[in-house]
C-alpha cells in the first residue's frame, strides 16, 4: 500500500509564486493572442468604478463594460496589456460582431467575465 503524501503548509513564498497572473496562449482566426485574468488590484479598481457614491451602478461603467473586458484581459506574451482605458472610444467604434470571438475566447479561458460584472 502506498504511503499517503504529507500535506504541505502554505507559505508566503508559495502563495506569492503560485498566484501570479499568467497569460494563456490562444489561437483565433490564425492569430495568436494572450489572455490573462485580472490582478487583485485591477479587480478592486474596476469594482470602485462600477458604483457612484450612493451605491448605484454608474451608467458609464455599463456602457464600457465590454471594452473593459478586452482591456483587462488581452495582453502580450509578457502579460503586458495591449489596450488601456485610453483606447475605449476607439474600441467602441469597432464591429461588435467581429469582436465577439475575442469575448468568447476570454470566456473560454477564464470561465466567466472576470472582474467586469
Amino acid at each position: 500500500m502506498a504511503k499517503a503524501r504529507a500535506k504541505k503548509s502554505l507559505t508566503r513564498e508559495m502563495f506569492l509564486k503560485d498566484l501570479v497572473v499568467k497569460p494563456t496562449k490562444v489561437e483565433l482566426n490564425g492569430v495568436v493572442l494572450y489572455i490573462k485574468p485580472v490582478s487583485e488590484l485591477r479587480r478592486s479598481q474596476r469594482s470602485s468604478m462600477m458604483f457612484d457614491k450612493n451605491g448605484n451602478i454608474e451608467p458609464k461603467f455599463m456602457e464600457n463594460r465590454r471594452m473593459y473586458n478586452l482591456i483587462d484581459h488581452l495582453c502580450d506574451e509578457n502579460c503586458e496589456p495591449i489596450f488601456s482605458d485610453k483606447d475605449i472610444k476607439e474600441l467602441q467604434e469597432l464591429d461588435s460582431v467581429l469582436i465577439d470571438p475575442y469575448f468568447a475566447a476570454i470566456h473560454k479561458v477564464l470561465g466567466e467575465d472576470e472582474g467586469n460584472e
